[in-house]
């Protein structure tokens, strides 16, 4: 039995069914994540409209460094991780837009209650 397992650990077939497994797992945890940041460099790259530019245009081992940064998984090659940045950042803008809605709604409901209180007082 530890012969069979000595093989299967040397070969990495355990490893790389851990890092399939976290991959999956991944995109279901993006949905559960009530708040998603992003910061430093990444932040800048979408705020600017460089994004996908620069993802391809950087090396892995910097891709690394800005998954530790903004606390995304980092394990894989280079196309898994630029696709997990894109997941990340497209949860991201999601997010951004339903806060944007939830003040829109929350401004427009206030407004309209003004609109009303004042109304009201007017007859008086």
């Amino acid at each position: 039995m530890t012969y069979i397992m000595r093989n299967l650990l040397g070969s990495g077939k355990i490893s790389k069914a851990i890092k399939k497994k976290r991959a999956a797992n991944f995109g279901a945890k993006l949905k559960e994540n009530k708040k998603i940041k992003l910061d430093g460099i990444l932040l800048e790259w979408v705020q600017q409209g460089i994004l996908h530019q620069q993802l391809e245009k950087q090396n892995s081992e910097f891709l690394k460094a800005v998954c530790i940064e903004n606390q995304i998984p980092r394990a894989g090659a280079k196309y898994e991780i630029v696709g997990r940045i894109r997941k990340t950042v497209i949860a991201w803008q999601a997010q951004q837009e339903k806060a944007q809605k939830k003040t829109a709604e929350s401004t427009s409901d206030d407004q309209e209650n003004v609109v009303q209180g004042s109304s009201s007082y007017q007859t008086k």
